[in-house]
Parts: structure tokens; C-alpha cells; sequence
């Protein structure tokens, strides 16, 4: 037997007896350690550093690719496309010119959630045709705004026997949609030099389209007279309209859709309009 110096810790040396012809570890303070703890010890070392490595690479590939996708979303908002938009207000029914429209850089990857949008190149193949609604300055223009494209004329959508009539009302309603049926208020003047009075102008009128402060609406030959009459008399304030439930077909269908509050008027255009066809 040898009595060896196993380990040292502050305060406390630790002997203990090693039978001749056990293999030792001699380590470089002068120390001994069993085989294997010095194999445990070392297998900790290496396997603490593959995990270091792989920590470090793993790192190292994330930062990469996280700068890989930044360039390539930068490189796609830069990334431009030439559209037309409207030079100055246009109105339904224009007639496109060169001088109507312009040229400008617009961003590529929002073009895709706008596939109607015209590109520049098409210019000579939208000139000389006619918009079927209104285009502010500066509005995109779609092909869908142009008569005879993606959409129908209007025309073709008016039931046998009617008529489209634009009007103007107050404030804008994006609310109101193609389809839907409004009634029409509005301040209206019985007697001409008399004090206005809010009234039902028309009830259940449909929605032929809707553009902001604009309505086409569906009316009978015979309500068009009538209509363009009472206009006349409306104060400043114009039109307001409210919307009706889809299922009061019957007030659609009834034959005086007019507010009777407006019965006087209307029997003024009506005694004018008798005396006009007497002449």
C-alpha cells in the first residue's frame, strides 16, 4: 500500500491508501485522481464545448438569415410599377384624353391587391374610352371604371320600363351600396317664397350605384318629372338619404312612392304639366 494525496480543498488535505500497481492520474498540481473520475471530468470539458459550437453556429446562421429577409423586403417596397391616375376630377360619362391622365411610380407589392389598376403601357388603349362613374385627382384608375370592361353598362341593369337618375346627396355614404333601397328627406319649398319643410321626398327608392356623394337610383318615367320638379324647390341642404329594409318590396312596388306631405306641390306640376300638353 502507498498512502497518496487524493485532493485538496482550502483547509482540508484528503489522503488515502493506494495499493501498488493501481493506475493513478497524476494531475499538475502534484495530485492524484482516480481514472475515472479524470475520464468523467474530461468528457464534461468536451461535451460543454460541442454544445458551445453548435449555440455559436446556430446564432450565427439565425443573424444571417434574418438579414437575408430584411434586404429582400427592402429590396421588394422599393420595387416600383407605373400606373395611370386621374389628373383632375372625372366626371361618368367622360370621354378619356391624354391630358386626363398621368403616370406615376407605384409601389410592387402593393400593386398585387389592386390587379385591376392600369399600367402605364396601356395608356393608348385607354384613351377615347368612356368611365362610367366619377374619378377624383389623383385616383387610381381600374379597368372596372370603364364602360363595356369588367362590368356591365348600366344601362343593361335597369329593369324594363325605368329610368337611372343621378342625384347628389348630402355628405358621403359609403355605407350605401348597389342594390340597396333608401328613402329620400330633404327641406323642400311648397310655395315658392314660402318657408321650406322637411318632408319624404321618395320612399324606397333602389340603388342603381353608389359614388360618395353620388347616386344613380332607379325611377319610373312618370316619377322623373315629378322628381326633377322637386328638386327645384329643395334648399341648400339637398337630399338625405336613410336606408330601408331590403324587404319592404311593398313600398317599392306601390304606385306613389312621393311623402304626402308633398301633395300640394304635386298637384301644382301636375295641373302645369295638363296645361303644357293642351298647347
Amino acid at each position: 500500500m502507498a498512502v497518496v494525496a487524493w485532493y485538496r480543498r482550502p483547509g482540508l488535505t484528503a489522503f488515502r491508501l493506494r495499493p501498488i500497481g493501481e493506475p493513478a492520474c497524476q494531475r499538475a498540481d502534484g495530485f492524484e485522481e482516480p481514472i475515472a473520475m479524470a475520464e468523467q471530468h474530461g468528457g464534461r470539458v468536451v461535451q460543454n464545448r460541442t454544445l458551445m459550437i453548435i449555440s455559436v453556429s446556430l446564432g450565427v446562421a439565425a443573424v444571417v438569415l434574418v438579414n437575408l429577409y430584411i434586404s429582400a423586403v427592402k429590396g421588394e417596397q422599393r420595387a416600383t410599377i407605373r400606373l395611370l391616375r386621374a389628373a383632375e376630377d372625372l366626371d361618368p360619362s367622360m370621354v378619356l384624353k391624354e391630358e386626363h391622365l398621368e403616370a406615376f411610380d407605384f409601389p410592387k407589392m402593393v400593386k398585387t391587391a389592386l390587379p385591376d389598376a392600369v399600367p402605364a403601357d396601356q395608356s393608348s388603349n385607354v384613351k377615347g374610352e368612356r368611365l362610367d362613374r366619377t374619378v377624383r385627382q389623383g385616383e387610381l384608375l381600374l379597368w372596372s371604371y370603364l364602360y363595356g370592361r369588367t362590368r356591365e353598362s348600366l344601362a343593361s341593369k335597369l329593369l324594363r320600363g325605368t329610368c337611372g337618375v343621378q342625384i347628389r346627396v348630402r355628405g358621403s355614404w359609403a355605407d350605401i351600396q348597389k342594390g340597396d333601397f333608401v328613402d329620400l328627406h330633404g327641406s323642400v319649398k311648397l310655395v315658392r317664397d314660402g318657408e321650406p319643410m322637411d318632408a319624404l321626398v321618395l320612399r324606397c327608392v333602389k340603388v342603381l350605384r353608389s359614388d360618395g356623394d353620388r347616386l344613380v337610383i332607379e325611377l319610373r318615367p312618370d316619377e322623373v318629372d315629378k322628381f326633377r320638379a322637386i328638386e327645384g324647390r329643395l334648399t341648400q341642404g339637398g337630399l338625405r338619404p336613410s336606408l330601408r329594409n331590403p324587404q319592404d318590396i311593398d313600398d317599392y312596388r306601390r304606385k306613389d312612392r312621393f311623402g304626402g306631405e308633398l301633395a300640394p306641390l304635386l298637384e301644382q306640376i301636375e295641373e302645369r304639366r295638363k296645361a303644357a300638353s293642351r298647347r
